[in-house]
């Protein structure tokens, strides 16, 4: 998947117009393509459990490779487990969160339009858990947070932008709509 993903992205730069320009606001999303060691909910893949994560962002260009922004963490996960002695166990975990984050970009062609970027940010967040056990249900909150730093490669691509990214949140992919800027 990322290969295709990284392929395309060179087949569109030849015919792109980078776009990202001081003064420029990106918004878009992310999920989580693999989880990582704090949030818990991702897309789930095994037979009977289910998930999702969404993360909206929105991003102001403070120079043509500095992002500041905002991203909001939204995700649900429910899970079934059987033991060997045939307690059936069903875990729902819900997850809210929000992190300031910033971008630096480096081009690495010449028209600008696929880039590496470094990333750093403080994620704050708030998980609740529910167990349900056959006779009886638990239910945890936890709030915690975060410092994190990451990177990954973005390709412009006109007003639209496409990266993948991996830092202790997880292995993310996200598309955004650049606005303003450059017509």
């Amino acid at each position: 998947m990322k290969n295709c993903l990284l392929l395309l992205c060179l087949l569109l730069t030849a015919v792109a117009e980078a776009q990202l320009s001081p003064r420029t606001w990106v918004i878009g999303a992310q999920t989580t393509v693999i989880n990582a060691d704090f949030y818990d909910t991702y897309p789930v893949l095994q037979p009977g459990n289910t998930g999702f994560n969404l993360v909206p962002s929105v991003y102001y260009a403070i120079s043509t490779n500095w992002l500041a922004g905002l991203e909001l963490q939204v995700g649900y996960s429910a899970a079934k487990q059987t033991s060997a002695g045939g307690v059936v166990t069903r875990t729902h975990v819900t997850e809210l969160g929000i992190a300031p984050v910033s971008r630096f970009y480096i081009d690495i062609t010449p028209n600008g339009r696929l880039k590496l970027f470094g990333m750093a940010g403080m994620a704050f967040q708030t998980e609740r858990i529910v167990d349900h056990f056959t006779y009886n249900k638990t239910t945890t909150r936890i709030t915690d947070q975060t410092a994190f730093f990451g990177g990954g490669i973005n390709c412009v691509l006109r007003k639209w932008m496409v990266d993948v990214n991996a830092s202790a949140m997880g292995l993310r992919a996200g598309v955004y709509r650049v606005l303003g800027g450059k017509k």
